[in-house]
């Protein structure tokens, strides 16, 4: 779920990006740069080669996910204009998120895991079951 979850994200900012582009309209992105799927867990090097180096792992990416990450994203749903918007449902959804990853090293590892399995079977639906805990 953790990873699908933050490319749809990513998808869907760069396809309003372009769409605004398009139209000559303004667009407000969902989410701030730091907290962008590509700034923390994929980041790229200017050749567009990924940036092994700058990608959060281990106690860091713990800290970031749990103090960070996740009360970011739950924060949106005090701040949506409506329970009718993407900001409200996604507030909603990492209001009852929990990490059950103790260890960056096992949640890096669970991302690459889920990233060939998806690859395998691109029609695989990632969920999240009742106690939180992340799962495909």
């Amino acid at each position: 779920m953790f990873e699908q979850t933050f490319k749809n994200l990513d998808d869907l900012e760069f396809e309003e990006a372009q769409k605004v582009e398009l139209l000559g309209t303004m667009h407000a992105p969902i989410l701030d740069p730091a907290h962008r799927w590509l700034t923390w867990a994929a980041p790229k090097k200017p050749d567009g080669a990924p940036d092994h180096d700058a990608a959060l792992t281990g106690d860091d990416l713990v800290e970031f996910v749990n103090g960070d990450l996740f009360p970011y994203l739950k924060a949106f749903k005090a701040r949506a204009a409506s329970p009718d918007t993407i900001e409200y449902k996604i507030g909603e959804i990492f209001g009852e998120v929990r990490n059950k990853f103790a260890s960056g090293y096992s949640l890096r590892s669970d991302f690459h895991k889920r990233r060939s399995r998806l690859k395998r079977h691109p029609d695989h639906k990632c969920r999240s079951t009742p106690s939180g805990i992340l799962t495909s």
